[in-house]
């Protein structure tokens, strides 16, 4: 995890991390089943900055880090409404 706001990362059961905003860089590991499926919940709290970034990347054993690109992330269905209540 890399961001320059609080992030929170909680994968099946198996992980609960936290990277407070003061914290740019976390890595954590997990075991996980190949083609077994994990439900991830990512929290993200932005601090009202006008500069933050958030980027959340993987990587196999022996290979190598990749991004998970934001076209695999998808706001809550609460929070999808909220913010488009927010851009009227």
């Amino acid at each position: 995890m890399y961001s320059n706001q609080s992030v929170r990362l909680k994968i099946a059961g198996i992980a609960d991390e936290k990277l407070p905003a003061s914290v740019t860089k976390k890595i954590i590991s997990v075991s996980l089943q190949k083609e077994k499926y994990y439900p991830i919940r990512l929290e993200y709290i932005q601090d009202e900055v006008d500069q933050s970034f958030m980027k959340i990347t993987w990587k196999a054993s022996g290979g190598t880090e990749q991004v998970i690109s934001s076209q695999y992330l998808r706001y809550s269905e609460a929070q999808r409404m909220r913010m488009e209540n927010d851009w009227k």
